[in-house]
C-alpha cells in the first residue's frame, strides 16, 4: 500500500513508522536482490506493508526501489 501524506511527513521528519526500519538519509547497503553488493542512502519510502519499499540513491546516483528485506544499515 502507497504511504498516505501523513506518513509520508513522518519518514522525512525521520519519526518512526509501524514496520518501517529505516529512516530518511540513512546510509545502507544492499545484501539482496539486483542490486545487491551496493550501498546508497534512503531517500524515499515507496510502499508500506509486510516488506515496505524504499527509493535508494545508489553511490552512482541512480535511483532504485529495493525492498526492506533487502537492505541493512551501512556500517560506519
Amino acid at each position: 500500500m502507497k504511504p498516505s501524506s501523513y506518513q509520508h511527513n513522518e519518514f522525512f521528519a525521520h519519526r518512526p513508522l509501524s514496520g518501517v526500519t529505516f529512516k530518511h538519509n540513512d546510509a545502507v547497503d544492499i545484501v539482496g536482490g539486483d542490486y545487491a553488493g551496493n550501498s546508497g542512502s534512503i531517500v524515499g519510502l515507496d510502499e508500506l506493508g509486510e516488506d515496505p519499499c524504499h527509493l535508494v540513491e545508489l553511490g552512482s546516483g541512480q535511483d532504485v526501489f529495493i525492498s526492506q528485506s533487502c537492505l541493512c544499515l551501512a556500517e560506519a
